[in-house]
């Protein structure tokens, strides 16, 4: 079964948290509250992909798709969806 947007969204904030911010975070989004520098994304981009099985395109990896949690675990869920990996 596939993981809900919410249960992504879990996850995400997550490995923000505990990876990208090594748990110095506080607030509820930390995608939208904190900057993230492009290697930081990069790291979360391929998490994501490794977690979810899926694979990203270009159009996708923008800023607007990234400003929080929610939004971005949005498109990770229409991605797990339409994924020929999923389980």
């Amino acid at each position: 079964m596939s993981p809900s947007s919410d249960e992504i969204a879990l996850w995400i904030r997550d490995f923000v948290v505990d990876v990208l911010l090594a748990g110095d975070f506080s607030g509820i989004d930390p995608l939208s509250e904190q900057e993230h520098d492009s290697l930081a994304l990069e790291q979360l981009i391929d998490a994501l992909e490794e977690q979810f099985h899926i694979l990203l395109d270009e159009e996708e990896i923008s800023r607007e798709n990234f400003q929080s949690v929610p939004t971005l675990a949005g498109v990770v869920h229409k991605n797990v969806l339409i994924s020929p990996w999923r389980s």
